[in-house]
């Protein structure tokens, strides 16, 4: 099969930037800048040929760029009637939960964690296996292979199935804004890890995992957020949750510092922005939620038991299994 040639790749899916757009144009505001500027959603979070990857004869291929392609297609649509299909039915659930899945890990934020990791690991491989200078040679060998595009992308693709799984057997809440005070950014997904009760805005490191999060908030318009959670709650009663300035301050003040270069906002609308320590969404939102109740979620146990024999999963293998509870769970 021929490829098409991407030389300028979207790490965000421009069908998703439009939802924050008028008339295909998007306020975009660049790490100490004092203000947006409009630019087109064309050209908003892209990277030179960031999904390449080259075959063992030189060749390049855009084979992956092909792929989130087809998923961005598919979950297009669902992402724009998300607000009346609300409570999602189990499919669309997980489309969606596969679009923002792989949105955690496309962006240069896990590229530069996938690559650290590698060399750590590399690094601080066990020193009786590397004994003699034959040895060091292969584990040298075996470390660069890892960094290559090929590996670092093939690992994409199989990690993406398991947090897949993980986020489509969270629950989900729609949090609704009545003005477009929502911002999103080139690395909109962001955790919450469990054994933070209060923070400042920061960046959250892939080290944290996917599992051990409070919650996972995902701004998909001006007016709306998916906050998804360990609640056991029944998820054919996933609510509509009314959230006020403040709740949309709190969110996109980590938005903002979950992002790489870029921020966006629909043009001419108020972008509320919190500062100092904060409290999560969830606990405030949803009602008994807690990071005891989340640590002891039996929800978030049988996904646990799920995910954790899927490490090295075969990539053939794209059968997701999502946890689902209702009031007889």
């Amino acid at each position: 099969m021929q490829y098409p040639k991407v030389d300028r790749s979207h790490i965000v899916p421009r069908n998703y930037l439009d939802n924050f757009a008028i008339d295909g144009t998007i306020a975009m505001r660049m790490a100490g800048w004092p203000a947006s500027k409009p630019v087109s959603t064309r050209g908003a979070a892209v990277r030179k040929s960031f999904y390449s990857r080259t075959r063992p004869d030189g060749s390049r291929i855009d084979d992956v760029e092909w792929s989130l392609a087809q998923l961005e297609g598919v979950t297009a649509p669902l992402l724009r009637n998300i607000g009346t299909a609300w409570p999602l039915d189990r499919d669309t659930k997980t489309k969606l939960a596969e679009l923002f899945a792989y949105q955690l890990i496309r962006g240069p934020q896990w590229k530069d964690w996938h690559e650290n990791f590698t060399r750590r690991f590399t690094a601080n491989y066990p020193r009786d296996a590397g004994r003699n200078a034959k040895d060091r040679v292969a584990i040298e060998m075996a470390g660069q292979n890892l960094l290559t595009d090929t590996s670092r992308l093939t690992r994409m693709l199989s990690l993406g199935t398991k947090i897949t799984a993980i986020l489509a057997s969270m629950h989900w809440t729609l949090l609704e804004f009545n003005r477009p005070w929502v911002v999103t950014s080139d690395h909109p997904v962001v955790m919450w890890p469990l054994s933070e009760h209060a923070r400042t805005p920061q960046s959250t490191s892939m080290d944290a995992g996917v599992l051990e999060t409070l919650e996972v908030r995902v701004p998909v318009s001006p007016r709306r957020t998916i906050l998804m959670t360990w609640s056991e709650d029944p998820d054919d009663e996933s609510p509509h949750v009314r959230g006020c300035r403040d709740h949309a301050a709190n969110l996109n003040a980590f938005t903002i510092a979950q992002a790489d270069r870029q921020w966006f906002h629909q043009p001419g609308a108020p972008t509320p922005i919190a500062c100092g320590r904060l409290l999560p969404l969830s606990t405030q939102l949803i009602r008994g939620y807690t990071a005891a109740a989340a640590n002891n979620s039996r929800r978030r146990g049988r996904t646990s038991a799920i995910v954790q024999p899927m490490v090295g999963i075969d990539l053939e293998n794209r059968d997701i299994e999502v946890v689902t509870m209702t009031r007889k769970t």
